[in-house]
């Protein structure tokens, strides 16, 4: 699981420009729904990854956490799994099937308020 981790944290340095640190929190972030995908023999299963397990995993991981909070594991996992199409680690792009973090606003933009 680490070299999988190291191979998405170096993508994102590399390809994205993404600095240590936040790749550092992505990893904290996503490491869990990547164990979660682990076979007995320690190798990760992608095809077990899903649109709705990965829902499932941002519900329960997100439980109790403040809304920024949240946001940063939704912007994780999507990552992660935008990196695993991008190197054909899954066969379709299930980032867009990610439940955002709820909005903190309510009602209309500013500018379009009576």
């Amino acid at each position: 699981m680490t070299a999988e981790l190291d191979a998405w944290g170096g993508w994102l340095r590399a390809a994205l420009d993404i600095g240590a640190t936040t790749v550092a929190d992505q990893q904290r972030w996503a490491g869990p729904f990547l164990a979660g995908l682990l076979t007995t023999d320690g190798r990760i299963d992608w095809t077990q990854a899903s649109c709705a397990g990965v829902n499932s995993y941002v519900a329960a991981r997100g439980s109790g956490y403040s809304l920024a909070s949240r946001r940063h594991l939704v912007t994780a996992v999507k990552s992660l799994l935008r990196w695993a199409f991008a190197t054909a680690r899954t066969a379709y792009p299930m980032s867009g099937g990610v439940l955002r973090a709820p909005s903190s606003r309510t009602g209309l933009p500013r500018g379009l308020r009576p």
